[in-house]
């Protein structure tokens, strides 16, 4: 396993009222599981990197999410619930990515 630059520039962690933000914008991510979100994470942002795929579930502990950034990337797959339990999330840019599909079950769970 390759160090992600830097860990990700040591994860620039934001707080702020009430949770954390998360920015992971043009930092290489290749997979999403070589990264870590806390559960108090209130704003991800994951724009600009090359992982191709969200796995259903992914963000199953992040009750807290209310902005979810995945902006001008190379996802072609999100899978079937992939956005479940965000029953907090106002906002989730999907802008720019390479979807050819989009599922019936793939949003289900949000708000």
């Amino acid at each position: 396993m390759r160090m992600l630059p830097l860990l990700l520039t040591i994860l620039t962690l934001i707080k702020e009222a009430g949770g954390a933000a998360y920015d992971f914008e043009n930092s290489g991510i290749s997979d999403l599981n070589d990264i870590s979100i806390g559960t108090d994470a209130t704003t991800v942002k994951l724009g600009h990197n090359s992982f191709v795929s969200i796995p259903a579930g992914y963000f199953v502990n992040l009750p807290d999410l209310e902005e979810l950034k995945i902006n001008a990337g190379l996802v072609s797959s999100i899978e079937d619930f992939a956005f479940q339990y965000l029953g907090n999330l106002t906002e989730l840019n999907l802008n720019n990515q390479q979807l050819t599909t989009v599922s019936r079950n793939m949003f289900r769970g949000m708000p």
